[in-house]
């Protein structure tokens, strides 16, 4: 999956057909690369970011033919769509071979484009929920057997516990200690079902929710502890912030972020949620900013971060990012780090309707949630 909005590198020596491309993909929320020769788009550049290249077949220094082995070479997993004023069927037939992912003819449609490209996302977005499920099968089929055993081990600990805590009633040292294996065996418990969870299918109840609510919730859901010197803020909005949701679920998300930034910060620690309008494609979005003042991300971290047992804290499972991106993407949307010069911003795009009432949330100052 791509992090932030897919990048298209556009490859066409006419500057009216390569400006009208950037204008209308940049209008569907791509990232635009541009290139107009061949030794342009050889020049160093970020090829493992592209989603996808928009090749024009016949370049003033060479042909299609000549450049498309070395683009498969630099960026293997971007789709390559050929646009020509020429076609022929040797020609196409040539490219094809190349493993492109379309073939569009000039002058080019709009909606051909943008039907190809979202046959492209729908393509990475299966390829990745099927390797996806593989590893979560995996993973599954084994916890399956961890937790059988494990149950009945944490069973008679949590037994024998109970009897060891009879026979040493008025010790207080060793009251002390039952309570410390208790404590542990109910950590281990606890891990072991995030471990399931993480797993198993998820099933999503939606409802038009106010997103607001969401936040408020998952806030209050944080121990005492976490939140004794922590600061929740949200920027004010002049856009409804109706969406069709499962508010357990997101709940869910805003808490497992909300408790990353807090055991970041060194100290008092404040949150900030913003919110803007967004769209991928013919799809509306709302884009919800979640930052905090941190020490931010490193470039391995970044990296990793949403890796399934991947974690920078010396307790947990490393599943809380990994759960999040799952909930987000089962409801057709998208989760990435955002960039931030100081602290982490983690940037959550939701598809949502119009808002099915006339009231919009807008406040003219920034609203304190909680401290």
């Amino acid at each position: 999956m791509y992090s932030r909005n897919p990048r298209v590198l556009i490859i066409e020596d006419d500057p009216d057909t390569r400006s009208n491309l950037c204008d209308i993909l940049e209008i569907d929320g791509y990232d635009i690369d541009v290139a107009a020769t061949i030794a342009e788009t050889m020049q160093p550049r970020d090829w493992e970011s592209l989603f996808a290249i928009i090749l024009d077949r016949r370049l003033p220094d060479g042909s299609a033919d000549l450049l498309l082995p070395m683009i498969r070479d630099l960026a293997p997993k971007a789709a390559v769509i050929v646009v020509t004023g020429n076609a022929d069927l040797e020609g196409a037939i040539g490219v094809i071979r190349h493993g492109i992912a379309d073939f569009i003819p000039k002058p080019i449609d709009p909606d051909m484009l943008r039907a190809s490209l979202a046959r492209t996302v729908r393509l990475r977005e299966m390829e990745e929920r099927a390797r996806q499920d593989e590893r979560l099968a995996t993973i599954g089929r084994m916890m399956a057997s961890v937790a059988h055993e494990s149950r009945n081990a944490l069973q008679r600990i949590a037994a024998s516990t109970d009897l060891l805590e009879l026979s040493v009633a008025g010790d207080q040292e060793a009251l002390r200690d039952v309570h410390n294996v208790r404590s542990a065996a109910g950590d281990l418990q606890a891990m072991l079902e995030e471990i399931r969870s993480f797993a198993s299918s998820i099933h999503l109840h939606r409802q038009e929710v106010h997103l607001d609510q969401i936040w408020v919730k998952a806030w209050g859901h944080l121990s005492p502890e976490l939140k004794i010197e922590s600061t929740l803020t949200v920027a004010p909005n002049d856009f409804p912030l109706r969406c069709y949701v499962d508010p357990m679920r997101m709940v869910q998300v805003f808490r497992n972020l909300f408790e990353n930034s807090i055991a970041a910060c060194s100290g008092k620690s404040n949150i900030t949620i913003r919110l803007e309008k967004a769209s991928r494609g013919p799809v509306k979005c709302v884009r919800i900013f979640v930052t905090d003042d941190g020490p931010g991300l490193t470039e391995c971290q970044l990296a990793q971060l949403f890796e399934p047992f991947f974690t920078t804290k010396p307790e947990g499972t490393g599943l809380g990012l990994a759960i999040v991106r799952r909930i987000i993407d089962a409801h057709g949307g998208r989760v990435y780090a955002g960039d931030n010069s100081e602290g982490a911003t983690f940037v959550i795009e939701l598809p949502c309707h119009q808002d099915a009432s006339n009231s919009a949330a807008d406040s003219s100052d920034r609203t304190e949630v909680a401290t």
